[in-house]
């Protein structure tokens, strides 16, 4: 099953468990009009940059929780934060174990044609507006970048992530930039992988990294 999203690995826009809307999303084209013809390109392992950034505390893009009482709107929602919306020490350890393990899970299975260009940050535009504030920002050496935020949710909202590509190269339409929304309130303390016995958190992150876009 793995190897029919691999042929055809695309971020799309995609929700579990309940209905984010997200709205049509036209997709920023990056990177020259044409280059090096596809059969006389050599094929290598993906490269993809996580950044771990706005999760961490190391950039405040103003609509994250990091304290109690503070207010932050998503996808049309108020939310006053409350502490379990405010990832603790422990579960941005558990995100960053895990996605990298993502990477380097996917990293082992995908092969792509290497973008040797620099990729441009993209902020995120929901039909309530803008979801994120990355401002001027771009990434060399890698072939896509994901960019991790944590939003709030309902006390009900299962959802454990959510994607969207924003970006994709413009000769053969490859995403190479896209945002992964977590919630905090699913996020689990420790890290997972492929053979962790609760791998529901890691699946999940791979099934909305590599999703295939549906007709």
């Amino acid at each position: 099953m793995i190897l029919s999203l691999l042929l055809v690995a695309q971020l799309d826009v995609h929700t579990c468990n309940h209905d984010l809307e997200m709205g049509n999303i036209t997709r920023e084209l990056q990177g020259p009009s044409s280059y090096r013809n596809l059969k006389s390109t050599e094929w290598k392992s993906i490269r993809i940059k996580v950044d771990y950034n706005y999760i961490d505390r190391t950039k405040d893009d103003a609509r994250t929780c990091t304290w109690v009482g503070q207010i932050v709107t998503f996808q049309g929602v108020r939310y006053t934060c409350k502490r379990e919306h405010i990832l603790t020490y422990s579960k941005i350890l558990a995100i960053k174990g895990t996605l990298n393990n993502v990477k380097s899970y996917l990293e082992r299975l995908l092969t792509v044609i290497p973008f040797n260009y620099n990729i441009n940050y993209v902020d995120f535009r929901s039909r309530y507006g803008y979801e994120t504030n990355f401002g001027k920002q771009s990434a060399y050496g890698a072939d896509i970048v994901l960019a991790v935020l944590s939003r709030p949710r309902q006390d009900d909202d299962a959802t454990l992530a959510s994607a969207a590509g924003l970006s994709e190269e413009r000769v053969y339409h490859r995403p190479v930039f896209g945002v992964v929304f977590l919630n905090p309130m699913a996020v689990p303390d420790t890290a997972q992988d492929e053979n962790s016995k609760d791998s529901r958190f890691f699946y999940t992150c791979v099934h909305e990294t590599i999703r295939k876009k549906e007709e």
